[in-house]
């Protein structure tokens, strides 16, 4: 915006004091009054500040009293339903525990009968269903001896075949399975409808992990 004075000038003429002054008065109230247009733009861009600076605070105030804090205390139903579902999820199964337990060294089921073994005292008691590692080893003792073994739990309808034995082929039959276990903890054993003579069975778990 251009600004006039009150007198103008022409060149070889005299000017009068009084003329001079008043363009010189007019000129320091323009000034005045500009600067008083800044002074009013510095408060309000302070306010503005201000209040921006005041909503940032409340909302990181807002921020930080619904952050997750770190054992979960504070977390909401719907996050906690969200990491229950995480928990159950195959993407974090858990480690594997290396641990022993001789569940049979001796004579095996034969005939098609089957043999129980409980893995409570095995396995942690919190109703989760767990994946196992059982080591089998069979062993024929007479002529004649002929068995086929499976193992299977109340998880799995079909059973995991361990390890067939022959007196007049194979003496000595080893492997390992990977059996899921449920809640009941039982491990069952089953011998083929043809499993006849002396057999020795080794039935060992031997690590363990969660897998919901």
């Amino acid at each position: 915006m251009t600004y006039g004075v009150p007198y103008s000038f022409v060149p070889g003429t005299k000017a009068r004091a009084d003329e001079v002054n008043a363009n010189f008065i007019e000129v320091l109230n323009k000034i005045e009054e500009a600067n008083s247009r800044i002074e009013d733009v510095n408060t309000q861009s302070n306010v503005n500040k201000t209040a921006l600076e005041a909503k940032i605070d409340e909302k990181y105030d807002e921020l930080k009293s619904s952050k997750v804090s770190l054992d979960l205390s504070n977390l909401n139903s719907a996050g906690k339903t969200v990491l229950n579902n995480k928990a159950n999820s195959a993407d974090i199964d858990g480690k594997w525990v290396s641990k022993n337990l001789n569940l049979l060294n001796g004579a095996g089921p034969v005939g098609g009968n089957i043999k129980t073994f409980s893995l409570s005292s095995y396995l942690p008691d919190d109703g989760k269903i767990y994946d196992v590692i059982f080591r089998i080893d069979l062993d024929t003792l007479s002529s004649g001896t002929y068995g086929l073994y499976a193992l299977a739990s109340d998880l799995i309808n079909n059973w995991f075949s361990v390890g067939r034995v022959d007196y007049s082929k194979a003496h000595y039959s080893a492997s390992t399975v990977r059996v899921p276990i449920s809640s009941t903890r039982k491990l069952y054993l089953k011998s083929n409808s043809s499993t006849k003579g002396s057999i020795n069975v080794f039935v060992s778990a031997i690590g363990y992990r969660k897998v919901r």
